[in-house]
């Protein structure tokens, strides 16, 4: 393969990442389907792209790495409530910049808002791709 076929293959991949996947997430009504176009980012795409303080990433970091810590050591996590407020400032910040179709400002538009459920689905793909979706998968069966 040539240079010029492998940058083209890369260009066409990365293309289609930022068009996004179509996912299944936690429904707003019980028996019903709602799948959404989105799109894999990380927090740090969210600070390059002025969307969230730096000061919120390393706060969100700080706590990752706490978790971390307290999980190798089987002791509780500790999950403050300013803990978690930054935590929900990030994945609605998350929220916003990877959900593409419908986005949050359509749904809300027509009197939506995203569900606990439907967020951690959304931040769980973003983080590690369709992989993370399996548990919701399963468990929709």
């Amino acid at each position: 393969m040539t240079l010029q076929a492998t940058s083209l293959s890369q260009l066409t991949e990365i293309k289609r990442q930022l068009e996004g996947i179509v996912i299944p997430l936690p429904p707003f009504v019980p028996g019903t389907e709602f799948n959404a176009r989105v799109r894999r980012l990380l927090p740090i795409d969210l600070v390059a792209a002025g969307k969230i303080p730096n000061s919120l990433l390393v706060a969100v970091n700080s706590l990752f790495e706490d978790q971390q810590e307290r999980k190798k050591n089987n002791e509780p996590l500790d999950m403050t409530d300013e803990r978690l407020n930054d935590f929900s400032a990030l994945i609605e910040a998350t929220c916003e910049a990877a959900l593409l179709e419908p986005t949050v400002q359509e749904l809300r538009e027509i009197g939506l808002e995203l569900t606990d459920d439907q967020k951690l689905t959304v931040w769980n793909y973003t983080q590690a791709g369709v992989s993370a979706l399996q548990t919701f998968r399963s468990e929709q069966r």
